[in-house]
C-alpha cells in the first residue's frame, strides 16, 4: 500500500500507527469517522460510536457543514495512567487511562468518560478552529523555531469552553453535570495566584518560555490560556448576548470567522473587530479589563444573566494553609512550591527545603494523615 503526501507539512501532519488495534466506525452527516483503540481495554465500542456521533454531528452543524475533510480518524492509545491529544487536518492523537473509557453494563456518564468525550471534542474541534481557521502568521510556519502567537486565549480558551458546552447542547450532560464541570475550571482559575499577574494576552504570547518551561514559581506568575481563556469566552458570550438582546452570540463570531477568514487568517485584532461589528458597539473597555489586564472577571454578575447563583465557598478554617506544595515520594517531605502572600513564604521557607519534623513529630509518608492540616495544599 502506498501513500502521497504534497509536502512535508502535509507529511508531519498525519500521524502513523501500525500495531493491532480496535476500530470502530460511525457517520456523522453523512461523513465517515474511525476511532482505533490501541493498548489494553474492555470499552463499550457501541455506546463509544453512538456518543461520538452525536458530538461530531453537533460540530459539524455548528459550522453549517462546511467542514474540512472527506473523513476523521481518532487515533486512541489507552494506557493505565495518561491524559493527552494533538490535532490533525482531518484526524487526532489521543492517549487516555483505561478507567475513563465506557464499560458495558454502566448507563450513567461517569466523570472519567466526561473527561475522555471532551478531549475527543477539543482535538475534533481543531480541525475547524486551528487547522483551518488559525492566526495569521501561522499560514506560513518556520518549523525550525518557535511560533509566537497572542491568539492562544482564543483559540485553546474559545475550544475549552466550547467542548463541554457541547455535551450540555447534545444532552450528553445534564445542566448540572456541565454545571460541576464549570464550577472546577472557576476552582482552577480562582485558586491560581498567577491570574493576579499575567494577564491572558501575555499567557497567549509567552506559552513557550512560561507556560511550556514551568519552574516552582509559575503557580505565582502564570495562568491558562485554557481555563481562564474559557471563563473568558463564557464572559463574552454572554455580554454579547446582553448587548444584542440575545440576537448574536459567541456562535456567530466563530461563524463569521469560519466564513470570512479561511485564507488569510487572523490578526491579533480580527475578533475584536468581528465582535463590535455584530455587537454595533465597542467593548474596548472589556477587553482592556480582562483580556489586555489581570481585573477579575465579572463571573458572578455573568451567571446572573441566565439565572445561575455564582457562590464562592470560601472555608474559613482553609484559608490559614500551609501555602505550600510537598513531594513526599522521597526520604523527606521536600517543598516543591512556595505561595506568594503566605504565611510559608514570610517565614522565609524556600523551594528546596526538606520537612523533617512538625511540632516535634518526625514527617513520613504515614505521619502526615494526621499531619495533612499543615498541607492543605500538598500534592
Amino acid at each position: 500500500m502506498s501513500f502521497i503526501t504534497h509536502n512535508y507539512q502535509d507529511l508531519i501532519d498525519h500521524p502513523v500507527e501500525m500495531i493491532a488495534f480496535t476500530k470502530l466506525e460511525f457517520d456523522a452527516r453523512g461523513i465517515s469517522h474511525k476511532m482505533a483503540i490501541t493498548g489494553k481495554h474492555n470499552a463499550d465500542i457501541k455506546r463509544l460510536a453512538k456518543d461520538l456521533a452525536i458530538i461530531c454531528t453537533h460540530h459539524i452543524n455548528f459550522f453549517n457543514g462546511a467542514i474540512p475533510f472527506d473523513e476523521y480518524l481518532f487515533l486512541t492509545l489507552v494506557r493505565t495512567n495518561a491524559y493527552d491529544g494533538l490535532e490533525h487536518k482531518n484526524s487526532s492523537s489521543l492517549i487516555c487511562s483505561r478507567k475513563e473509557m465506557p464499560v458495558s453494563g454502566e448507563d450513567d456518564i461517569t466523570p472519567e468518560y466526561t473527561r475522555f468525550l471532551v478531549l475527543c471534542l477539543h482535538e475534533y474541534f481543531y480541525a475547524c478552529w486551528i487547522k483551518t481557521i488559525k492566526p495569521a502568521n501561522f499560514h506560513q510556519l518556520d518549523l525550525n523555531t518557535e511560533n509566537y502567537t497572542q491568539q492562544l486565549w482564543i483559540f485553546e480558551g474559545f475550544t475549552s469552553y466550547y467542548d463541554e458546552l457541547s455535551l450540555l447542547r447534545t444532552k450528553i450532560l445534564t445542566l448540572k453535570q456541565y454545571l460541576t464541570l464549570f464550577a472546577q475550571t472557576i476552582t482552577r482559575v480562582q485558586q491560581s495566584k498567577g491570574r493576579q499577574k499575567q494577564s491572558l494576552l501575555e499567557s497567549s504570547y509567552d506559552t513557550w518560555t512560561k507556560f511550556y518551561q514551568q519552574d516552582e514559581n509559575a503557580p505565582n506568575v502564570i495562568v491558562s490560556y485554557y481555563t481562564k481563556g474559557a471563563l473568558l469566552a463564557f464572559v463574552l458570550d454572554i455580554n454579547i448576548r446582553q448587548c444584542t438582546n440575545d440576537k448574536v452570540s459567541l456562535n456567530g463570531v466563530l461563524k463569521f470567522a469560519w466564513e470570512n477568514y479561511q485564507k488569510f487568517g487572523l490578526e491579533d485584532n480580527t475578533i475584536r473587530r468581528i465582535v463590535n461589528d455584530l455587537v454595533r458597539g465597542d467593548l474596548s473597555d472589556f477587553l482592556n479589563d480582562y483580556l489586555y489586564g489581570v481585573k477579575e472577571l465579572p463571573l458572578q454578575k455573568t451567571f446572573a444573566y441566565v439565572g445561575v447563583d455564582c457562590v464562592f465557598n470560601v472555608n474559613k478554617k482553609e484559608v490559614s494553609n500551609s501555602g505550600i506544595n510537598i513531594n513526599t515520594k522521597g526520604e523527606f517531605a521536600q517543598i516543591t512550591t512556595v505561595f506568594s502572600g503566605t504565611c510559608a513564604q514570610k517565614s522565609g521557607l524556600y523551594v528546596g527545603d526538606k520537612i523533617v519534623t512538625i511540632n516535634h513529630e518526625e514527617v513520613s509518608v504515614e505521619t502526615l494523615g494526621r499531619q495533612k492540616k499543615w498541607f492543605s495544599q500538598a500534592k
